[in-house]
């Protein structure tokens, strides 16, 4: 029995396939198979007879923060595993990336999660011993957006572009890219700017500013959905 998109959102259960995660990651496809493909890191991702397999934003979340710690840091995608099956294993806690109840630390090699009131790993053996080894992960907070009720992001802030912001809202436009204050999704502007070969014909069809199909053009862009 197929599964409606409608009963996904209100169920919470997904609503990205691998390929659509893959781009909002800005991650190849094949290192997001390799990632949802490790039996420990696999969850109920929803799947429908028609649509495929879908994830949900906080695997969203989980997958962008992998990305960065492999960019940034350099940390291991077989590190970062192994750190969050361990953490996973131990507090019986789905979404640990991104969760303020939760730290990440990493020394370009490893990471370590902690909760948030554990205190900071430290050199254990060597001529540094007791010396903080590890830096926090904070960078999520540069791109997450919280509230007071709940330790889980809520959006994700996928770019800038002039003046005007791309967000990720799971509750907004079933959780497709959108410039902030648009009821249109960035994919659709593009894709109207395209076909009208012009971003104010674009603009008035969709009755909004310039240069917010402008800054959807370039977030397309980034994420390889326009040529």
């Amino acid at each position: 029995m197929s599964t409606k998109l409608s009963d996904l959102v209100i169920n919470g259960s997904g609503l990205y396939t691998v390929r659509d995660a893959a781009r909002y990651a800005r991650m190849p496809l094949s290192t997001l198979k390799s990632w949802f493909d490790c039996k420990e890191l696999a969850r109920n991702i929803a799947v429908s007879e028609v649509n495929g397999s879908y994830l949900t934003f906080l695997d969203l979340v989980e997958v962008i923060v992998m990305r960065k710690l492999r960019t940034k840091y350099k940390v291991s995608m077989r590190a970062i595993r192994e750190a969050l099956v361990e953490a996973r294993r131990r507090w019986s806690e789905d979404y640990l990336f991104g969760n303020k109840d939760y730290r990440i630390f990493t020394n370009d090699r490893e990471i370590v999660i902690l909760e948030k009131d554990e205190p900071s790993p430290v050199q254990i053996t060597g001529k540094d011993r007791g010396s903080t080894y590890f830096t926090e992960f904070v960078d999520f907070y540069d791109f997450l957006l919280y509230d007071q009720n709940s330790p889980l992001p809520l959006s994700y802030k996928a770019g800038t572009y002039g003046e005007l912001e791309v967000f990720i809202d799971p509750t907004v436009l079933l959780g497709r890219p959108r410039v902030e204050g648009s009821s249109v999704s960035a994919i659709a502007l593009t894709k109207a700017a395209i076909a009208e070969g012009s971003d104010q014909i674009a603009a008035k069809l969709y009755n909004v500013d310039t240069q917010a199909v402008i800054a959807s053009r370039r977030y397309c862009e980034a994420i390889g959905i326009a040529a």
